[in-house]
């Protein structure tokens, strides 16, 4: 939970059923021993999410020293935290893959590779994160995310020299490469394609979603559900791509529902001077 302030000693040590543990941002100690595997127990622990901030660490006189025991780990994902680390220590019995531990930047990655650096990989994302339902694998580097960015692929070399790869070697260190993306202009304002006492639809403009009163954006041109003559403001914009940042969104333009719906069968159109 959010609230959760300390995990004690030994305090997840022989959970055997868990497989992911996402730590809130307000951790603020974790005791010795606290993923440890101990007495021969190997757990099931295969995602490790830390929060913003390095917790104080407890373990054999280390304030920042992880120990995960005989877990098997697919990821540690530290993308979120700048802190520093002493180690992290694992040694996964029995299991032949390779952890791979996610690290903000390279300062974070150099120190955790301080312990059994042959047993785990290493992937400094430099800036990048990776949303909560990402699946991750041992062995393999997932692909972060980083607003305003492309991912442009995992190299073995800081400069990004060679060719990118995809499959993790224990003890090694991989970057995360990132391209600009480039700048779009807004759309145009919408126009008016139809409208009925309850909807109005408009002309679609193509990879764009649309808002109606300042709501939430949607794919599709129609709204439904709105009240008879009444008069909404609607906006475009081009949500971002893998190659595009999001647009302004364009100018505001209004139209009205009709004032009454047309019952069933013929309709006819009726004028009247204006007085």
């Amino acid at each position: 939970p959010a609230s959760l302030k300390k995990i004690g000693g030994m305090g997840l040590g022989q959970n055997t059923s868990m497989t992911e543990l996402t730590l809130p941002d307000g951790l603020e100690e974790i005791g010795v021993q606290a993923f440890k595997a101990v007495y021969e127990v190997e757990g099931n622990l295969s995602k490790l999410t830390f929060g913003k901030k390095m917790p104080e660490m407890t373990n054999n006189g280390s304030s920042r020293q992880i120990l995960l025991g005989q877990n098997k780990l697919d990821a540690v994902d530290m993308t979120r935290c700048t802190s520093e680390v002493d180690s992290i220590d694992c040694f996964n019995r029995e299991y032949d893959g390779i952890p791979v531990v996610y690290t903000a930047n390279e300062a974070v990655a150099t120190k955790a590779k301080s312990a059994n650096n042959n047993l785990m990989a290493y992937a400094v994302a430099n800036g990048g994160t990776f949303p909560a339902d990402t699946k991750f694998e041992a062995g393999k580097l997932a692909a972060p995310v980083k607003d305003g960015y492309r991912f442009d692929g995992w190299y073995k070399d800081s400069g990004f020299a060679g060719n990118a790869v995809t499959v993790a070697e224990a003890g090694k260190t991989y970057y995360a490469k990132w391209e600009v993306k480039a700048e779009k202009t807004a759309p145009a304002a919408p126009t008016l394609k139809d409208r009925t006492s309850t909807s109005i639809t408009l002309y679609t403009i193509e990879g764009a979603q649309y808002r109606c009163n300042d709501g939430a954006w949607q794919p599709s041109p129609k709204f439904t559900g709105l009240t008879a003559g009444t008069a909404y403001t609607f906006e475009a914009y081009y949500p971002e791509t893998n190659d595009y940042k999001a647009s302004p969104v364009s100018e505001k333009a209004e139209f009205s529902t009709l004032r009454h719906s047309s019952g069933s069968g013929s309709s006819y159109t009726v004028s009247a001077p204006s007085s």
